[in-house]
């Protein structure tokens, strides 16, 4: 993975952990927010492998709000509860009490359920479902880019011959047997190839 996939898997990693466990995803959860980027780093490789390896950093840049989710508090007469969306809801889902949470409401990993392929596989259907047309659209550009450098590529060779030596009178590419071959003839027709020979 590039240094800006990482950046934003790290960016992700963190705002799901803020979602779940406040300022402690850096303080008493900072193990538990390791995992959560561990499992994430994991399933993007994944992607990027299945989607032609494409640069992923801008699909997350443009997703991190909707994938992250949201912890909405609903204020009770009795006590507030949080309604987590998005990837924080998944990862709450998998959670436990800590012992002091029972009463502060604290929660930590199950890293025996996170890290199972139950979950990855859950990870991997939402993140898919949130973001497969982004993925595919991706795909599909850098196709045709792709397609694109070859044909200039072409022209580009061309231009390149005629620098080198301007007396070359033309460049071709043979697309059936896919070798260049060069067309050196000399316009005062006495020198034939390279050198004069």
């Amino acid at each position: 993975m590039n240094e800006r996939e990482l950046v934003q898997i790290e960016k992700l990693t963190t705002e799901i952990a803020k979602n779940l466990f406040g300022e402690g995803y850096k303080g008493n959860r900072v193990q538990d927010t390791q995992v959560i980027g561990t499992v994430l780093r994991e399933e993007f490789k994944i992607q990027k492998k299945e989607n032609k390896n494409i640069d992923i950093s801008g699909v997350l840049e443009k997703n991190m709000d909707k994938l992250v989710g949201e912890a909405i508090t609903n204020k009770g007469y009795l006590y507030n509860t949080v309604t987590k969306t998005g990837l924080t809801k998944l990862y709450k889902d998998n959670t436990s009490y800590t012992t002091t949470g029972l009463i502060t409401g604290g929660i930590k990993l199950n890293e025996k359920k996170i890290l199972s392929e139950e979950f990855k596989s859950s990870l991997k259907n939402h993140i898919e479902k949130e973001v497969k047309g982004e993925l595919k659209e991706l795909v599909d550009t850098k196709q045709k880019e792709s397609k694109l450098e070859k044909k200039s590529g072409i022209k580009d060779l061309k231009k390149l011959a005629s620098l080198i030596d301007p007396k070359f009178k033309e460049y071709v590419v043979d697309n059936k047997q896919q070798n260049p071959t060069l067309n050196t003839s000399i316009d005062n027709g006495k020198n034939k190839g390279i050198g004069g020979r």
